[in-house]
């Protein structure tokens, strides 16, 4: 019996050693790559500047969507009714949690296309059902923001 005893608490400390924390979405959080907020861009302000084709700095938006599968990668709400993507290069996580939640991000921001292919691997990683993701029939321009840190605001 004391073996057994002995068993279970040394399975318990090593299971308690290697749990990770779950980031939550708290207000004023960074995650990767820390930054003070400076001369940050509305979405709407990213969208007139986008015309020069790239921006490098802060943009402040609402994330309607967060990847599910890692937390690699969230879409933010753009005044149009598009979103932007900004996707980290697997550096960083973000909470999937965030959602509704309004953040800074900063990065570098261009307009990519975006084949089939990977926007139905997109909807995967969001969760979307098999019949929304057979719905993908066309490539689609998207405005992108290569991510080096994204602070939750509120």
């Amino acid at each position: 019996m004391r073996k057994y005893m002995l068993f279970v608490v040394l399975l318990a400390t090593a299971i308690c050693a290697n749990a990770q924390d779950i980031p939550s979405a708290e207000k004023g959080v960074n995650y990767g790559k820390p930054f003070a907020l400076d001369s940050t861009l509305t979405t709407a302000q990213l969208e007139a500047k986008m015309k020069e084709k790239q921006f490098s700095g802060q943009i402040k938006g609402k994330v309607v969507e967060v990847c599910q599968a890692m937390g690699c990668w969230i879409k933010v709400a753009l005044p149009t009714g598009d979103t932007l993507l900004a996707k980290t290069n697997d550096e960083f996580f973000m909470p999937k949690n965030i959602a509704g939640k309004t953040v800074v991000i900063n990065g570098e921001a261009s307009i990519k296309e975006r084949p089939v292919k990977e926007l139905k691997h997109y909807a995967e990683d969001a969760g979307k059902s098999k019949e929304e993701i057979a719905k993908i029939t066309a490539p689609k321009k998207e405005l992108t923001v290569k991510l080096k840190g994204v602070k939750v605001v509120d």
